[in-house]
């Protein structure tokens, strides 16, 4: 990715983020950021060029997320679930083959895996949680 089409989804990441009502974000991310184009085994660790802090670690995640999801060159839809692995892009097959085999299609199939309401985690508001649980395994 050359360093002009990053700064486009850092702009076009942003412009997200505020159509989202996250606004005061905006004001923190003053800075261009310039990254190496990631290798194949960067991109499945999510490290390299990938590792930041913040707002840029937050774009670093979205824009990790994206390659995994086949979309980085889309930054329209990095938060639009109906458009990940599409047709004729190079995408994560495995986290394809995982999501469309999994429980409601959250798994966490790669790191960053739950950005764009895309999380496995279930929070339940329970005020009176289990205090005892007995799980039997049988052959």
């Amino acid at each position: 990715m050359t360093p002009e089409k990053f700064r486009y989804h850092a702009v076009e990441f942003f412009r997200i983020l505020e159509e989202h009502e996250m606004r005061s974000a905006l004001v923190l991310f003053s800075t261009a950021h310039t990254m190496a184009k990631p290798t194949t085994a960067e991109v499945f660790r999510a490290d390299g060029p990938f590792v930041g802090t913040s707002l840029q670690g937050a774009f670093l995640a979205q824009l990790d997320a994206a390659f995994h999801r086949g979309v980085a060159t889309s930054p329209n839809d990095w938060d639009n679930a109906a458009a990940y692995y599409p047709a004729g892009q190079r995408w994560n097959n495995w986290a394809e083959a995982f999501h469309a085999n999994s429980v409601e299609g959250f798994p966490y199939g790669f790191p960053y895996d739950d950005v764009n309401s895309q999380s496995s985690v279930l929070i339940l508001n329970n005020p009176q949680p289990l205090t005892n649980l007995t799980l039997t395994l049988t052959s």
